[in-house]
């Protein structure tokens, strides 16, 4: 839905508004239909489920990773990284399944709990 959500932005501030179809969602009043609402509250629900994530990758960056069929897989975190990134964990999130290697980043002051 965030695609369509997308969509619909640079839509409208790429082309000039010309009116309503008729259809699934406006009916022929030009009022919107049931499907636009749900629509509407699955993109808002989409929004926040991406700003949830995003502040989770923020402090939870993503290690480096790549794999090869001579050495497998490998997961490290960046030389360019401050000193308190450069340590590997692995996180279980209900956002990644089943797990997800991080970077953690730190509060200034605070270390992670592992």
């Amino acid at each position: 839905m965030l695609s369509i959500q997308s969509w619909l932005s640079f839509y409208s501030a790429n082309y000039a508004y010309v009116g309503k179809l008729v259809g699934r969602f406006y009916d022929e009043n030009g009022a919107p239909t049931e499907a636009l609402r749900q629509a509407e509250a699955a993109i808002e629900e989409g929004l926040k489920f991406k700003a949830e994530s995003d502040r989770w990758k923020e402090q939870f960056p993503p290690c480096n990773s790549e794999w090869s069929s001579a050495k497998g897989s490998r997961f490290w975190c960046s030389r360019q990284s401050p000193a308190h990134l450069k340590r590997m964990h692995v996180l279980y999130h209900s956002c990644h399944s089943p797990f997800h290697f991080v970077c953690p980043r730190r509060a200034q002051g605070k270390s992670h709990p592992f």
